[in-house]
């Protein structure tokens, strides 16, 4: 019906919006981020001085509640703000292809007028999160006697990438919040959309979300080898490659949510009259 769904094109067409507007997008990230950016500092200033792992006598990984309250902490990071960093950024994007010119207090502003549709997806997709967090980490703590810590970053990693597959469908739900419809266009809920929309081109959505978790992962795992770095220098390096990749994925989401209806639907949504009304 309209432009083919391609995870190059898509790949490509986030990248160049992305490097148009690096700064802006960065710093959209950088302000919605500064929460944790903040608590990072916190620890670095204020050492918290038990771990969130604990080894057993034979070095197998024993469950505290430390831990499980380190797995909801870094899910809701994950899980809630991520998700608001991107929506400010979806909006700033959209002003852009629209032909205006986007602005840091502008995007906020814009974001925050549809806070209520992307907190609610928001939320939904956190429960989903965390539903699967607990499932799965019971699995490996309960049913596994003996986690080594090697397995255990690979089980996390493994548990990360399970449940991005599972929300594949969802994919371009904050897109979706963010964009107003147009008049006549069918009021379904935006998860199920998404969930409609998402429909036989799932795989090749997969394929773009494997390639952002493997930007943000192969970013974590060359950091965290640089043993030569202080704590202020690894936290900075860490701040920024997080802002970098969780900016580019954003982009990827709400170009690929143009994608998708150009495709199934031949609807270009940039011009849709009351996106940002």
């Amino acid at each position: 019906m309209g432009q083919p769904f391609r995870v190059v094109r898509v790949v490509a067409r986030s990248y160049m919006a992305w490097w148009c507007d690096l700064p802006l997008v960065l710093g959209l990230t950088f302000v919605v981020n500064i929460p944790l950016i903040g608590y990072s500092i916190f620890r670095v200033l204020r050492p918290i001085e038990y771990e969130p792992v604990a080894l057993d006598e034979d070095g197998s990984i024993v469950a505290t509640l430390t831990l499980y309250m380190s797995f909801i902490g870094m899910w809701l990071a994950y899980g809630l703000i991520a998700r608001m960093a991107e929506a400010v950024v979806i909006f700033a994007v959209y002003r852009r292809q629209q032909g205006k010119t986007p602005t840091l207090t502008g995007s906020l502003r814009g974001a925050l007028r549809r806070l209520g549709p992307v907190l609610r997806v928001a939320l939904a997709l956190f429960v989903v999160d965390l539903a699967l967090l607990v499932l799965l980490s019971n699995i490996l703590f309960v049913q596994y006697e003996a986690v080594t810590l090697p397995h255990y970053v690979f089980f996390w990693t493994a548990i990360r990438f399970f449940v991005k597959l599972v929300l594949c469908p969802f994919w371009i739900a904050i897109p979706m919040a963010v964009v107003k419809q147009r008049a006549g266009e069918p009021r379904r809920g935006i998860l199920r959309r998404s969930w409609s929309l998402t429909r036989g081109r799932r795989l090749r959505i997969l394929a773009i979300v494997a390639l952002a978790f493997a930007l943000q992962h192969g970013t974590t795992w060359f950091l965290a080898r640089q043993t030569t770095l202080g704590e202020w220098a690894t936290l900075f390096a860490f701040t920024l490659a997080g802002l970098v990749v969780s900016s580019f994925s954003a982009v990827l989401a709400v170009i690929g949510y143009q994608a998708l209806r150009l495709d199934k639907e031949g609807i270009d949504v940039v011009r849709l009259e009351n996106v940002f009304a």
